[in-house]
C-alpha cells in the first residue's frame, strides 16, 4: 500500500498560519483519506522526515510528518491492529527545562484496514496552487 502526505498552501486565519494536510492511503484504485490542519508550526525540513531515512521499499507500520517553526508538531500514522490511527503531537521549540519538553497528543482520526495490509511506500506531495503540484524527493537515499 502507498501512504501519501498531501500538503496544501499555508493560509492565514486570524493572523495565524494554517496548513491543510491530507493523509491518503491507496491500494490500487481504492483510496481512503484523513484531513487535518496544522497551525503555527507549518514549515518542515524534508531531510528530517522518516521517509528519507527508511530504505526503499522497506515495510513499515508507522509513518510521520514533522513540522517546526515557533514550536514542533508531528503527524503520526500508526498501525493499531486492524486500524490506522492518525494523531498529532505538539510541543514547544525544544529549548525548555527540564528536558524533554512537555508535549500534548490528540487523535485526529482512524481508518479500518485489513489485518494483512502492509505499507511499502510513503510520499510527500505538495500543492502550491491550481495546476502547481509536485512530489517532494529526498535529497539522499539511505
Amino acid at each position: 500500500m502507498l501512504l501519501t502526505w498531501v500538503l496544501y498552501p499555508v493560509v492565514f486565519r486570524n493572523n495565524t498560519p494554517v496548513r491543510q494536510v491530507e493523509l491518503v492511503i491507496r491500494a490500487g484504485a481504492i483510496a481512503r483519506r484523513l484531513r487535518t490542519e496544522v497551525m503555527t508550526t507549518v514549515t518542515y525540513a524534508l531531510g528530517m522526515q522518516s521517509l528519507c531515512t527508511r530504505l526503499p521499499h522497506e515495510v513499515f507500520k508507522s509513518a510521520s510528518l514533522n513540522f517546526n517553526g515557533g514550536g514542533n508538531a508531528e503527524l503520526i500514522a500508526d498501525r493499531h491492529g486492524d486500524e490506522l490511527w492518525l494523531s498529532e503531537v505538539d510541543g514547544t521549540d525544544g529549548l525548555c527545562e527540564p528536558d524533554p519538553c512537555p508535549t500534548t497528543s490528540s487523535m485526529i482520526g482512524r481508518i479500518s484496514l485489513l489485518a494483512d495490509v502492509v505499507f511499502s511506500e510513503e510520499h510527500i506531495h505538495i500543492v502550491d496552487g491550481p495546476s502547481n503540484e509536485h512530489d517532494e524527493k529526498c535529497e539522499t537515499t539511505p
